[in-house]
C-alpha cells in the first residue's frame, strides 16, 4: 500500500494561486486545477498534460521539445538559461501563439 502517491501534493501558498496556473516550488513545477486562496491548503498536480498554458511568443514549439519555466514572466520557453525545466511540448505551437500544451514534468 502506498503511503502517498507523488502525482499530487497538498500546498498552502503564501499568496493566492489562480485556477489552471503553473506554480514553481523548490525548482519543481506544479499545476493547479482550482484556485487556492492564500494561506489555505489546496491540491497541485506534478504530472499531466495541460492545455492553454502561457508561452513566450516568438518561439515555435515542436512536439516533444523541452520546455522551461521563466519565473519573471510566468511563461513557458524553449530557452534553457537559468530557467527551471518544465516538461515537453505535447503538441506543436506556432510562433505567434500565446499558449501551448505541455506534458508537465515529462522525463528530460
Amino acid at each position: 500500500m502506498a503511503i502517498r502517491t507523488l502525482d499530487k501534493i497538498r500546498h498552502t501558498p503564501a499568496g493566492a494561486v489562480a485556477a489552471n496556473a503553473l506554480v514553481l516550488i523548490a525548482a519543481q513545477l506544479f499545476a493547479s486545477g482550482a484556485a487556492i486562496a492564500a494561506g489555505e491548503a489546496g491540491s497541485l498536480s506534478r504530472f499531466g498534460v495541460f492545455e492553454n498554458r502561457a508561452k513566450t511568443t516568438g518561439e515555435a514549439w515542436t512536439e516533444n521539445q523541452k520546455l522551461y519555466w521563466v519565473t519573471g514572466t510566468s511563461k513557458l520557453t524553449t530557452t534553457v538559461g537559468s530557467n527551471a525545466y518544465a516538461g515537453r511540448a505535447y503538441a506543436v505551437a506556432a510562433s505567434a501563439a500565446t499558449t501551448g500544451t505541455i506534458a508537465l514534468n515529462a522525463p528530460a
